[in-house]
């Protein structure tokens, strides 16, 4: 049998990362009770490994920095009243994280960036606030995107649960 022939170095260790990540989600697929099993005899590397690896990539990613933070604070949004989001966020929110992103983008000022939304910079503001909510269906009402406002950290802490 002759050997696969490559035109570079690249496709060659491309080929073979390929092949093997093949292989990998085949032996996945094929023994999930010793994964699990692994994963409950190891819950705190775990943990760690998942925390490092969120970390690093809030670090490196402002797109998934932003779609976690927003996923957070929907989330949080549900909690603060006493319940559970039911749904998906992009079903709360009424648009897809991208559509988001590019809503709230268009309403900040010239040069905003995703790097400006953190504790102290811009933050996202919820136009009606939250606290007027009494049921779990006004919460998903007053999650919709058009609820929603970049605010300087400053305002937003002034306005705090008022209606501008």
């Amino acid at each position: 049998m002759a050997s696969k022939k490559y035109h570079t170095e690249e496709e060659r260790l491309e080929a073979i990362k390929a092949s093997k990540r093949k292989y990998q989600q085949k032996w996945k697929d094929a023994n999930p009770e010793y994964i699990n099993a692994w994963r409950d005899q190891n819950k705190e590397k775990v943990r760690e490994y998942s925390k490092t690896y969120e970390k690093v990539r809030r670090n490196v990613d402002p797109v998934y920095k932003f779609s976690r933070n927003i996923r957070c604070l929907i989330g949080g949004s549900f909690k603060r009243k006493g319940s559970i989001k039911p749904i998906k966020t992009e079903q709360v929110l009424g648009c897809s994280i991208e559509e988001f992103k590019n809503y709230i983008i268009s309403k900040c000022p010239e040069g905003i960036t995703l790097e400006n939304f953190n504790r102290y910079g811009y933050h996202i503001d919820h136009i009606i606030p939250l606290a007027s909510a009494n049921s779990e269906e006004e919460i998903i009402n007053l999650c919709h995107y058009t609820n929603l406002q970049p605010l300087w950290c400053k305002e937003n802490l002034i306005k705090s649960d008022k209606i501008n």
